[in-house]
């Protein structure tokens, strides 16, 4: 949902044109965290932008991803992660974390076969589960200038 070959990048952004930029991120650790969907608009345009990227997510909700997508998702996440994990001091700080969260320090090994072998079906109950209809908290702030 972050990058410029996502589904709301491309039809809120590039077929819409109602955002200058959309995107995603999430919040990990030992609490619950946080998932955000975000886009960059004029103040004119936000209503509508607004309403199209809820649209966006209520989809997502009820359909998951495409498998063109999942696999693309998951090429992508793969690649950034093996990168990530490139330098010595990258490699013992995602080592030292795992074993403070408690799953062992080589779980960053483990992971990566995990990621590839998800399913279209657990994203889309995935999906359901923390993106459904009563999940949302919309903030809209209007930067001045």
């Amino acid at each position: 949902c972050s990058d410029m070959a996502s589904r709301i990048f491309l039809r809120i952004r590039e077929e819409q044109g109602l955002a200058y930029y959309t995107g995603a991120f999430q919040i990990l650790g030992m609490a619950p965290g946080a998932f955000a969907f975000y886009l960059g608009t004029s103040p004119a345009q936000l209503e509508h932008a607004q309403s199209e990227l809820l649209d966006e997510i209520a989809k997502l909700a009820a359909h998951g991803l495409e498998e063109g997508e999942l696999d693309r998702v998951k090429k992508s996440w793969v690649g950034k992660n093996l990168i990530s994990r490139q330098s010595p001091e990258s490699l013992a700080r995602t080592a030292a974390l795992d074993e403070l969260y408690g799953v062992g320090h080589d779980y960053h090994e483990k992971l990566v076969a995990r990621v590839q072998s998800v399913t279209a079906a657990e994203v889309r109950a995935a999906a359901r589960r923390y993106f459904g209809p009563d999940r949302p908290h919309v903030v809209a702030r209007v930067l001045p200038g």
